[in-house]
């Protein structure tokens, strides 16, 4: 089917004709409707999560949502809302693939919507779990050591995503990886990484029989990082905002890296620090 532009419609013609493109493919729901009640306490981080839903709005979240393939739980949908001929195409799409239609009002929308200039519809989705066979050996790992701050996890995955870095690994987890803010400040590059949560003991035991090099980013580190030789496998360890990397990393082999601090402060944003280091190895080594 060909969809159209309907920016020149006005409401009383564009609802009309959305309702009727989409005719017998949604359900009409209000806010107490079952799954509209899931999102909200999803986004609320208010109830368990076995299945590892997610959900992203936007226009652009659904289309890398359907790019990467993720299995489709629901779509809300507002008529109010949707004006181009790319949202109409990507709703069609997900409902091809089996995702099930809500259509609520513009009062119920925003209710449910955190943006200022909502697109009109919420893909609620599955999020598969990461593996250790799907780790590319030719890339450096990046370990996230008990981080807190989602802005800060979000910012990290940008810039791995940016490196054609795809495998993270999460111990001593203190976030909830799915979390709303971590989704919204990755600009959905979480989508395609492989994203693996794990302990120390089993992420140590894979990286020692797969050959790895431990690189701990430490301010009390001698060398820096613009003068390492690297080893052909990396592993980068990222601590906490807080308390940086967690006592078992010390008990190990390993070596540590800083970043030269020339002013009064003693550190960079843990996110910033991780970019500076990963473009540094990526352009030596991975170009």
């Amino acid at each position: 089917m060909k969809f159209i532009d309907l920016n020149s419609m006005s409401d009383e013609e564009r609802i009309p004709y959305i309702k009727e493109v989409f005719s017998n493919k949604y359900t009409e729901a209000s806010k107490k409707h079952h799954d509209i009640q899931s999102l909200i306490k999803l986004n609320n981080n208010s109830r368990p999560n076995p299945l590892n839903e997610i959900a992203l709005e936007g226009v652009w979240g659904l289309n890398l949502i359907l790019k990467y393939n993720k299995k489709l739980n629901y779509l809300v949908v507002c008529p109010d809302y949707i004006k181009t001929a790319e949202a109409q195409s990507l709703i069609d799409a997900s409902y091809t693939r089996g995702a099930k239609l809500y259509f609520v009002s513009k009062k119920t929308f925003d209710y449910l919507s955190e943006e200022k200039n909502p697109q009109g519809v919420i893909t609620v989705f599955y999020m598969n779990e990461g593996s250790y066979d799907d780790i590319d050996p030719a890339k450096p790992l990046v370990v996230l050591d008990g981080l807190e701050i989602h802005g800060n996890i979000g910012t990290i995955l940008r810039t791995l995503d940016a490196l054609a870095i795809y495998d993270v690994v999460f111990i001593n987890r203190k976030v909830r990886i799915n979390h709303p803010k971590l989704v919204r400040s990755s600009l959905g590059s979480f989508l395609n990484m492989n994203i693996i949560d794990t302990s120390f003991d089993e992420l140590y035991k894979y990286l020692q029989e797969n050959g790895y090099t431990i690189y701990l980013t430490d301010t009390d580190a001698k060398a820096i990082y613009m003068d390492i030789e690297y080893n052909d496998k990396a592993c980068f360890v990222i601590g906490s905002e807080k308390y940086g990397i967690s006592l078992p990393w010390y008990e190990k082999q390993y070596e540590m890296i800083k970043i030269p601090m020339n002013g009064d402060c003693d550190s960079l944003n843990v996110s910033i620090a991780t970019s500076i280091i990963l473009y540094d190895y990526m352009m030596r080594y991975k170009r």
